[in-house]
């Protein structure tokens, strides 16, 4: 018989577990940086950009994320990707038009199209020295853009047609809601394009190479070769349970 009340006096000593990561996982859970750049020449029609920084901070922001920093590179010019080297951050975000494998339309000076191509891109990101874990660039046909980075980063999100503005920020603000909140980019990308599904596609497209008749793309989620989207995050929140070890006749709790 159990003496209830000796327990009451002496209860069992709590135990803390804590449940490591796998061995395969990139996690960032010190500071992390997601550097937006976007452009929008004047020939080709304009971008709700803007709304998609403040969409993704607000998401930063409801997920009290104080060490996750987001920057700004507005009316980017192809030189200003040096900026990127410097920077070193955890995510590079372009919000823009793509021109397949014309590039990235960035801006000269004038605010014309300046062509960032696939390569040159490669060799921003290469000179960072892994410091990027995440590309995602939110422009229409930067597939061409997608394979060459997956040489130097674990994961590229890109598109292989074109996409509407709206489903764009749609997605955008969706996916790093989920991803700051300690989620991986597996189950960020996938919730989001559920959310796609329900959402008509209507607005300006990012693209600059197929009339208005053709059909839009959702977002493609890449990785390298040996990294699965499970393993990527950029914040994580500690997975701790805590149990009682006195006896099989103690339960378990589920709370911190």
């Amino acid at each position: 018989m159990i003496d209830r009340q000796k327990n009451q006096e002496h209860p069992a000593p709590m135990v803390n577990i804590v449940t490591r990561e796998p061995a395969g996982e990139v996690a960032i859970v010190s500071q992390a940086t997601i550097l937006f750049v976007s452009a929008s020449p004047r020939q080709y029609p304009d971008l709700q950009s803007n709304e998609e920084y403040r969409a993704i901070g607000e998401g930063i922001r409801k997920a009290h994320r104080g060490g996750l920093q987001l920057q700004h590179m507005p009316a980017a010019r192809p030189a200003d990707l040096l900026q990127v080297v410097h920077e070193s951050p955890t995510v590079l975000h372009f919000s823009g038009h793509g021109a397949g494998e014309r590039g990235l339309c960035l801006q000269a000076d004038d605010g014309s199209t300046e062509y960032v191509t696939a390569g040159q891109l490669a060799e921003v990101v290469k000179a960072t020295r892994q410091a990027i874990k995440i590309v995602f660039l939110n422009a229409c046909y930067s597939e061409a853009q997608s394979q060459e980075l997956l040489q130097h980063v674990p994961c590229v999100i890109g598109m292989f047609g074109a996409i509407d503005d709206q489903v764009a920020i749609i997605y955008a603000r969706g996916f790093y809601l989920v991803l700051v909140d300690g989620n991986s980019v597996a189950k960020a990308h996938e919730r989001d394009i559920v959310a796609l599904a329900l959402q008509p596609a209507r607005g300006t497209r990012r693209d600059v190479v197929l009339p208005e008749s053709a059909s839009v793309s959702s977002p493609t989620l890449l990785t390298r070769s040996g990294v699965t989207a499970d393993d990527i995050y950029i914040t994580r929140q500690p997975r701790t349970r805590r149990r009682f070890a006195g006896g099989p006749h103690h339960m378990a709790r589920r709370g911190p």
